[in-house]
């Protein structure tokens, strides 16, 4: 059984930056029910490989959970549906590990949008705004994926914004720190060891 421990992803290969449509090959695939003693909500976390750049992508799917509301669920359904189909699997043949492993080589084209949120430095507790790539929807390899580009970069909410404000400069009072100009992109050297990938252990940023 595997821990759950993401921070290395980004460290051992070039991983794609910005948001786009891309046509992405499935390389491996990480399994919540193989992370011994995860209790949270299940998911897959893929990592893929974009056939043009040989850039690195990774992202996670949320399964549904026993408990939540229903329109929560049959959105997830959904969205895992739509995407094995994508990639050539037949779901009502495919069921557990057998439809993850039927990913494994396939290619599906991808759209990844750029998603703002809060993280703080591991050293210093200073929060930091940082951009996740996360997966969006997906599409037949051969076929064009049409994207609304208007809604490819998802910032952060008026709520989350101003509640960003507010830590950051409690944070910097407390450390003597003057507010910088441009706060929200001056984070370089306490995200250094940061991972840009999304690493959620749950569902609550999900778009739903």
């Amino acid at each position: 059984m595997e821990s759950l421990d993401f921070t290395n992803e980004t460290k051992q290969s070039e991983y794609l930056e910005r948001k786009g449509v891309y046509d992405l090959r499935v390389i491996e695939y990480r399994w919540s029910q193989d992370i011994e003693g995860y209790n949270k909500s299940p998911f897959v976390r893929f990592t893929l490989e974009d056939t043009v750049s040989s850039k690195k992508t990774t992202f996670t799917l949320w399964m549904p959970k026993q408990g939540e509301p229903k329109n929560k669920s049959d959105i997830k359904k959904k969205i895992m549906q739509e995407y094995f189909e994508n990639l050539g699997c037949d779901i009502k043949l495919n069921k557990g590990r057998d439809l993850l492993d039927c990913a494994i080589g396939k290619n599906c084209k991808v759209a990844l949008k750029e998603v703002e949120r809060v993280i703080y430095g591991s050293k210093d507790g200073k929060p930091i705004v940082v951009t996740d790539l996360v997966y969006w929807y997906s599409g037949k390899a051969d076929k064009t994926l049409n994207v609304n580009e208007s809604k490819m970069f998802v910032p952060l909410s008026a709520t989350k914004k101003a509640e960003y404000d507010k830590e950051l400069a409690a944070w910097q009072e407390k450390n003597g720190t003057p507010a910088p100009k441009n706060a929200v992109n001056d984070f370089a050297s306490d995200f250094e060891n940061e991972s840009s990938q999304s690493t959620n252990d749950d569902d609550d940023d999900w778009p739903f």
